[in-house]
């Protein structure tokens, strides 16, 4: 029974992926190829960290389409469950907290990945990007859609109206990914704001993918692998606390 209302949760998850895949997948990726075609024309002939900026460019972009898609599959589809009252339903199903949260995190990664494939795709036409560590790849993308996944779910039991999800992406998510490295190397900063960057979250996982994909960083890897660990596996315990005592859904 628990395996079945795990499959359930991630089935349903899927389903409104499929219902909803022109506004999932088709906005990230015009916007990816918005930015590719800008820059591909202004910065031909710059290069940044030893790659063609196209190419420095093209991370970035997925990863911040990965942590906006797994961020916002999460807090809409728990939000909409909350407010339709189906999360008390659910709760009560022999799941463990864990499954629960799991199922959500899974269907934001498929979500996620669909997308970042999508763009990959897109920056063909401009580029041929090299994989340099395929265990790099997989290691900030699965921990980035984890993380932000999972702030969602945090999210969406707090919030009290849909505006409450514009709001936080407006003024938290958006300025944490354009401040994050994604269009430029930190190394063409003023050495304070490097330093204020460091502190930024988003930065070690664009920083993280892109050396999976172009074999170079901005910032330590070492210090980035353990600090994207960290701030997952601890955002993942919270979520699954919040999920047992009831948070802002048991009343």
């Amino acid at each position: 029974m628990s395996r079945t209302s795990f499959a359930y949760i991630v089935k349903r998850e899927l389903y409104r992926l499929y219902t909803t895949l022109s506004q999932s997948l088709f906005p990230p990726i015009i916007s990816a190829l918005l930015f590719l075609t800008i820059f591909s024309f202004v910065l031909k002939d710059k290069s940044t960290i030893g790659a063609p900026f196209t190419e420095f460019l093209v991370p970035g972009l997925i990863m911040m389409a990965a942590i906006n898609s797994s961020f916002t599959s999460t807090s809409f589809s728990l939000f909409l469950s909350k407010w339709t009252k189906q999360i008390q339903l659910i709760l009560t199903t022999p799941t463990s907290y864990l499954e629960l949260v799991s199922a959500y995190l899974v269907g934001a990664i498929l979500r996620s990945l669909i997308v970042s494939i999508g763009i990959f795709l897109v920056t063909l036409f401009f580029v041929v990007p090299s994989i340099a560590h395929v265990w790099a790849l997989a290691y900030y993308f699965l921990l980035a859609c984890i993380l932000f996944g999972s702030i969602g779910i945090i999210l969406a039991l707090k919030a009290e109206t849909f505006e409450h999800l514009g709001v936080v992406t407006t003024f938290f998510l958006t300025p944490l990914t354009m401040l994050g490295g994604v269009f430029y190397s930190i190394k063409d900063l003023p050495l304070w704001f490097q330093k204020i960057t460091l502190f930024n979250p988003v930065f070690y996982f664009v920083d993280g993918f892109r050396y999976g994909l172009l074999g170079a960083t901005d910032g330590p890897l070492g210090i980035g692998i353990a600090v994207t660990f960290i701030l997952t596996a601890t955002t993942v315990a919270s979520v699954v606390y919040l999920m047992k005592i009831g948070w802002k859904v048991k009343y």
